[in-house]
């Protein structure tokens, strides 16, 4: 991605993001129970699988009838040495509402991050939209994650079989690449002033 300045031909150096090799691991806490990360399918059939950079989850009893009920998910996410966690995409697969039944998704990034992406209400109807969240905080190697899944299934059916969580990252800029890029930004704020 190329970031035009002028004064300055820049090369966003540090700020294209890359998603190939982000790790996951290496066990996963689903409702309280333990599974290994790519361990294919386990206990009551949970299956947990890391896909490229997508953590997958089958979920068990992801179903909700006249009732609400709660799915807990807990993992870690590591980028690769000098690079940083820069956003995530959430969708729950096979997921539906019907009535004035709906889904509730929120994820909360704990440690360094420590900040939470906004909650993901999902309304009746018979697909779910992927939604994304950049971070904001300070960039970092890794984070704990906690999701919660609420089902609220009054007045309908609300159902979530599979959630995938693709999580992408970005270069740290280098300190000379920082300079070089903060005298691009100089160099444009000189020319407006000049032009004014």
């Amino acid at each position: 991605m190329k970031i035009k300045c002028f004064g300055a031909s820049l090369l966003a150096v540090g700020l294209v993001s890359q998603s190939f090799s982000i790790t996951f691991g290496p066990t996963v806490t689903v409702d309280g129970n333990n599974y290994t990360v790519g361990g294919g399918i386990g206990a009551n059939g949970i299956s947990v699988q890391q896909i490229g950079n997508t953590l997958a989850f089958a979920l068990p009893n992801g179903f909700s009838v006249g009732s609400n009920k709660s799915m807990f998910l807990e993992y870690s996410v590591f980028a690769d040495p000098g690079f940083f966690l820069s956003s995530i995409s959430q969708i729950s697969g096979n997921g539906i509402a019907t009535g004035t039944a709906s889904v509730a998704i929120s994820t909360s990034f704990i440690g360094v991050l420590n900040e939470t992406a906004p909650i993901i209400n999902y309304p009746a109807g018979s697909s779910f939209p992927t939604f994304t969240y950049s971070f904001t905080s300070a960039p970092t190697q890794w984070t704990p994650v906690k999701t919660k899944i609420d089902l609220n299934g009054i007045g309908g059916i609300a159902k979530v079989s599979t959630y995938n969580a693709n999580f992408n990252q970005s270069p740290v800029p280098e300190p000379v690449s920082v300079i070089v890029l903060g005298s691009g930004l100089g160099a444009m704020l000189l020319r407006r002033k000049a032009t004014k």
